[in-house]
This record gives structure tokens, C-alpha cells and sequence, in this order.
């Protein structure tokens, strides 16, 4: 098949949008593997919960943009009576969630963010915030979301410099994303997300999450998926084929 021509224009860069792309996303398909060797993001974020509750908690936790349940799984395991729900806008993800015995008594609902009303103790926004080019319209959202007094997680590519980034990108690797321009790897500054946050939250804070395993180069697949490559310290860092340096940080903020 010919490769078709790139549309450079600003028009299409600037109409450029999410795309969950099902067909080569990792969360079509029950994999033990992934289920039980959760992502470092997925680790700091229990440790971080397991400071503010106890294992016994009854509280409850609502994951958005959830995938197939992989970090549900994992939070279930560690606070077996919490209340955890699961929502996704792509109903593979969620097919394949209800298909997982490990997940069994954990509600899975397909959902958009913007169509949510019922509020929770907790809520946890994990993989996507990058995607999104204004991050008031999803972090308001999501507090709305959240009980008084409790708490949202999300994680990004939150700078401590003042400096943002939006990104546009092309996988022309695969045939799902060859010529369509997507949107993700988006950078915020810490301090933009703050002022988003200053009126609703008494307390914002970021903290890097470390990656504490390799994850090697495959080349047949998506270039879009990352690996890991390490600094002149030895420190793990995630990159991809659009030669970016992205590595995650996890932002807590408690809401008023």
C-alpha cells in the first residue's frame, strides 16, 4: 500500500485529537503478565494511598480512563473492602475488564469523563491528562468528582520549569495511525496547574515517580510505545519514538 502524503497544514495539526485506537492498544486482551507487574506509577500511587488510609478502608474509589482494570486489580489486592469503580469511554477496555475473574465485585462501566456526576472519596485519573491541550476542563471536571475533603491523583508530564509544551504527532509505524494526527505527551507546567487548582484545593503536590524496571526497545511494535534508557547516574528514564523524555509525575491535590 502506498504511504499517503502528510498533511503539514496548521488545520490539521490543530485539529489533531485523542484516539484510543483499539486495535493496537494493549488492553484488548487478558494478559496475567500485566495484570501482576503493575507500572511504577501504579506502585507510588498505592504506596501514596497507603499513607492516607488504612488497608481495612471502606472508602470509596473511583479510577477514570481506566483501561482494562490493570490498576484496580492491583488496588483491590492491597485495600480489599474499599468500593472501587472503573471507568472507561472505550468499551473494548471495559469488555475485557468484566472478562478478568480478578476484577470480579469491582464495578466497570463504559463512561466519559464529562458525562460523570456521582461523587467519591477518592479519584484517580492515570495515562491520559497528557492528551488534552487546556487542563482546566478535565481537572475541573474531575474535582467535581470528588467528595470535600478528598482527594485526585492524576499523573503527566508536570514541569517544575515554566515552560508548556502541546504536542501533535503522527505514528505513520503502523496502519491504524498512519496520516492521522493525534494528540498526547502534552507538558504543563506545575505551577499552570496550581493557578487551575488554587480555588477548589487546599493542598497541590507533584511527585516524580521513579521507574524501577527496563522496559526494552521491540521495534515491530508501535513506535509510539515507550522503553527505558538510562542516564550517566544509572537512573531509568522513558522515552519513545518521537524522541521525547517522558517521565511521569504524579500530582495529589485535596480538594477544599
Amino acid at each position: 500500500m502506498k504511504k499517503p502524503k502528510i498533511d503539514y497544514s496548521e488545520e490539521a495539526i490543530l485539529n489533531s485529537r485523542y484516539l484510543a485506537l483499539p486495535k493496537i492498544a494493549q488492553y484488548v486482551k487478558i494478559d496475567p503478565a500485566r495484570y501482576e507487574k503493575p507500572k511504577s506509577v501504579f506502585k507510588h500511587l498505592m504506596n501514596k494511598i497507603g499513607t492516607l488510609v488504612e488497608a481495612d478502608s471502606t472508602a470509596t474509589y473511583a479510577d477514570i480512563a481506566c483501561a482494562n482494570g490493570e490498576f484496580l486489580y492491583q488496588l483491590r489486592k492491597r485495600f480489599p473492602k474499599m468500593k472501587l469503580h472503573g471507568f472507561d469511554a472505550e468499551p473494548a477496555f471495559i469488555e475485557t475488564a468484566k472478562r478478568f475473574e480478578g476484577l470480579n465485585g469491582v464495578s466497570m462501566q463504559v463512561g466519559n469523563l464529562f458525562d460523570l456526576e456521582e461523587q467519591f472519596d477518592f479519584v484517580s485519573f492515570l495515562g491520559i491528562m497528557s492528551t488534552f491541550w487546556d487542563p482546566s476542563k478535565p481537572l475541573n471536571q474531575l474535582l467535581k468528582l470528588v467528595k470535600p475533603g478528598g482527594v485526585l491523583f492524576v499523573d503527566g508530564y508536570f514541569n517544575p520549569n515554566e515552560v508548556e509544551m502541546r504536542v501533535a504527532f503522527q505514528d505513520n509505524s503502523v496502519e491504524e495511525g498512519r496520516g492521522r494526527w493525534r494528540r498526547d505527551w502534552g507538558v504543563m507546567s506545575q505551577s499552570g496547574i496550581r493557578d487551575v487548582l488554587s480555588e477548589d484545593c487546599e493542598q497541590v503536590e507533584f511527585e516524580e515517580i521513579v521507574m524501577d524496571a527496563d522496559l526494552p526497545r521491540n521495534p515491530e511494535k508501535p513506535h509510539i510505545f515507550v522503553w527505558t534508557f538510562k542516564d550517566e547516574n544509572g537512573r531509568r528514564h522513558l522515552t519513545h519514538g518521537g524522541r521525547m523524555i517522558v517521565d511521569d509525575v504524579l500530582m495529589i491535590a485535596r480538594k477544599k
